[in-house]
């Protein structure tokens, strides 16, 4: 008699209003999963109604601290042993290499609970800590046969302004662990360079040796955004989205077009090679022609927003990385990439950008129907912007 299989256990978590990772939930859970959720209680995360449970950080969101962040991690890891840790967070992913580095110093003297723990984080981040920092990252690109922008770092504000006094324009600062056009500042003829450097240094985000800024020369082309799912440095599929329409200008995509790369798998691997990363992340990039491999300006070690659009672009990368997570099937040696014309509409984001947007009339509206907590919460989310569509 074969014994029962236990369900893969993941924990979710968010600080912030992720709306992409909170519609992953589901999604596994559907392919068999035993999903959990931290976060704070207004949240949009913990609308979920996936969950088998969900936990809070202590305190109040206003509150949000490194303690804080340990503490809620360590009770909800402690009652639902979770294998995997998934979040698209970069202030929590930061706390959690932190708190990683912090484990692993006191290897030899944890108690099983954090032997526990450091295992969680093990599996769930890139091994390298310093894969995490945009010039380490995007250097992987290079090396693994992409094109890159010329780029400097700064450890300290000082040489900061000192690079950018050297540097052609224009040109971008880019500040580690910040998503979704934060810590990006653009340096174009007539920037004010003192009121910039303010800014950075009244950011919150200190640079150092370990964390330096990146100046990055800007980008000509297209630009195109890139999702994969991998398992332990190997690739197991990707996707290759055109933004029409986003939400704010360097914000999340509201319409995408689905694009077929095939020539981009071999560069591609060889960067989650190098990274030895194991779920889901993303490339941002700009392409010239479809006939060359185009310039990677981010490496992005977290879910994007267009994995959870994945199954409706006709490459499923939940479920690529559940087989693995599932112990299902080993790795198959073709690399997951369809050639699939389809245009989308991401919902809420592209009712809240243009509520007569003629993409919803056109377009398939990729809408989480089978989370009715979270759709509820989302369709509240237009009420709050007060656009109530037809």
């Amino acid at each position: 008699m074969k014994a029962e299989r236990t369900l893969v256990k993941l924990l979710f978590s968010d600080l912030f209003y992720n709306v992409s990772l909170s519609r992953l939930p589901s999604q596994f859970k559907k392919l068999g999963a035993e999903t959990f959720g931290l976060g704070y209680r207004e949240r949009i995360l913990l609308k979920s109604d996936s969950f088998a449970q969900k936990y809070r950080f202590p305190n109040a969101p206003t509150e949000i601290s490194f303690k804080n962040t340990v503490d809620g991690l360590t009770y909800a890891c402690n009652h639902c042993k979770p294998e995997y840790l998934l979040t698209n967070d970069e202030t929590l992913i930061r706390g959690l290499l932190k708190y990683r580095s912090l484990l692993r110093n006191s290897q030899n003297s944890l108690s099983d609970e954090n032997k526990a723990l450091l295992s969680l984080l093990e599996a769930s981040l890139a091994p390298n800590t310093k894969s995490y920092n945009r010039d380490v990252s995007v250097q992987y690109a290079g090396d693994a046969g992409f094109n890159i922008p010329e780029y400097t770092t700064a450890h300290n504000l000082d040489q900061l302004e000192r690079s950018i006094s050297t540097r052609k324009l224009p040109l971008f600062i880019k500040l580690n662990f910040a998503a979704g056009g934060t810590g990006v500042y653009p340096v174009v003829n007539g920037t004010d360079i003192p009121s910039t450097i303010k800014k950075i240094a009244n950011s919150g985000y200190t640079l150092s040796e370990e964390n330096p800024a990146i100046i990055q020369s800007k980008a000509k082309g297209n630009e195109l955004t890139l999702s994969f799912a991998a398992w332990k440095g190997k690739l197991l599929g990707y996707i290759v989205v055109r933004p029409l329409k986003t939400l704010f200008k360097n914000g999340p995509s509201t319409v995408v077009e689905n694009l077929y790369r095939p020539d981009w798998a071999a560069p591609l691997a060889s960067l989650v090679e190098k990274l030895q990363f194991s779920g889901f992340g993303g490339v941002d990039m700009f392409e010239t022609s479809e006939t060359t491999l185009p310039t990677v300006i981010e490496v992005n070690l977290r879910s994007t927003h267009t994995v959870p659009s994945s199954p409706i672009l006709g490459n499923d990368l939940i479920s690529l990385f559940y087989n693995q997570l599932n112990r299902e099937q080993g790795i198959s040696k073709d690399i997951q990439h369809n050639s699939l014309e389809k245009t989308i509409a991401i919902f809420p984001d592209e009712v809240m950008r243009d509520k007569n947007s003629p993409y919803l009339k056109s377009a398939p509206l990729d809408i989480c129907w089978e989370d009715k907590g979270l759709l509820l919460a989302l369709t509240n989310v237009l009420y709050h912007y007060k656009i109530r569509p037809d």
